[in-house]
């Protein structure tokens, strides 16, 4: 597997386009996988023994990647193993969540945080149109809007 990487997301796009135009990913011929971030991309061919054209791979840069490292080494050297083993984001006063575990989790409840303790929440929904709060444990939610700017939490 190969490991592209580029300046701008325009070349990486270039590139893939040009690898998908010369070898069929259905049938075998090439994998293709793109990165979480966009100027990444994964090829199980090297671009340089394929005939480029000339400048696509100017300013690439093309790390082999052994079988046994694929994607461990990419996100070690770009920090990214510390996003994927981080526990998610405890809920704050004034937070939206969703009730994800426990038993509340078959309701699809959404609600707002107002109260945190150390390993639970309470949150207030609306349950067969009554306002109720319900004490919930704070790994059975998951926040989609951040209080601080409304932003809605990656997932």
């Amino acid at each position: 597997m190969y490991l592209l990487s580029a300046k701008s997301q325009k070349k990486i796009r270039e590139i893939k386009k040009f690898l998908l135009s010369k070898f069929n990913p259905e049938e075998g011929e090439i994998e293709i996988r793109d990165a979480k971030l966009p100027e990444y991309l994964f090829s199980s061919i090297n671009p340089q023994e394929c005939n480029p054209p000339p400048g696509l791979l100017t300013g690439v840069r093309i790390d082999v990647m052994k079988e046994g490292e694929r994607y461990y080494k990419f996100y070690k050297i770009y920090g990214e193993l510390a996003h994927l083993f981080a526990p998610p984001p405890k809920p704050e006063v004034g937070n939206v969540v969703s009730i994800t575990g426990g038993e509340y989790k078959s309701m699809n409840l959404k609600g707002i945080v107002r109260e945190v303790r150390k390993k639970t929440c309470v949150v207030e929904t609306v349950v067969l149109g009554r306002l109720v709060k319900m004490v919930v444990n704070l790994n059975d939610v998951k926040v989609i809007k951040n209080k601080d700017n409304g932003n809605e939490e990656d997932s």
